[in-house]
């Protein structure tokens, strides 16, 4: 009788797992590509903070509220409640691509690149994105968690609070004014713009 002689382990192919990733200069880079296309999510610069942003002002508004469950009339009518889905969505996916920022600023760290000067260029751009995105949290929600570091075990993050408003300014620094000082390190304006990232003025 034949028999394997260890374990037979398969990881996947058509997909990408952390244990597996995040090795070296190119998956890192893949990362980083990730957690910029994370600001195209529904709840951030796809729709979500646009619709926050404009309807509930005087430069748009909800013409047919009917037609989507009243989910862009409640900003328009200032009747939010806790069902909506746009609402939901920011807070989800802020939240997200904060996950990712942070596993790159996490996993960056250790990795050798051929040019120190990216590595610094990216590590700035992924800490300007983090603070980005934590000052639209904030401007929507008010309190909100204050996460800098990665996630590996969602259940160390149950009955974490809010961090106070009045707060949250002093106790994030780190990722609210760190950005400026990272901006020495970000691209020139020309060659960011030839690849679409985080610039300097």
């Amino acid at each position: 009788m034949l028999s394997c002689t260890k374990e037979l382990k398969i990881y996947p192919e058509t997909e990408k797992v952390a244990q597996r990733f995040y090795r070296n200069e190119k998956e890192i880079e893949e990362a980083i590509n990730a957690t910029y296309g994370s600001l195209q999510f529904k709840g951030i610069y796809n729709l979500g903070m646009l619709a926050i942003g404009e309807i509930p002002g005087e430069d748009a508004y909800d013409e047919t509220p009917a037609n989507d469950n009243g989910e862009y009339g409640m900003l328009d009518n200032f009747t939010n409640i806790p069902q909506s889905g746009l609402i939901e969505a920011v807070w989800r996916d802020h939240y997200m691509a904060i996950q990712n920022a942070n596993i790159v600023l996490n996993r960056i760290k250790d990795i050798s690149f051929n040019k120190e000067e990216l590595k610094s260029n990216r590590i700035g751009e992924m800490k300007f994105i983090r603070a980005l995105l934590y000052f639209n949290l904030v401007r929507c929600f008010g309190d909100v968690p204050l996460v800098v570091d990665e996630i590996k075990d969602p259940q160390e993050l149950f009955g974490q609070g809010r961090t106070k408003r009045q707060r949250f300014t002093t106790r994030s620094k780190q990722i609210l004014k760190r950005p400026l000082l990272c901006c020495q390190h970000v691209q020139s304006p020309i060659k960011a713009a030839r690849q679409n990232r985080l610039r300097k003025h």
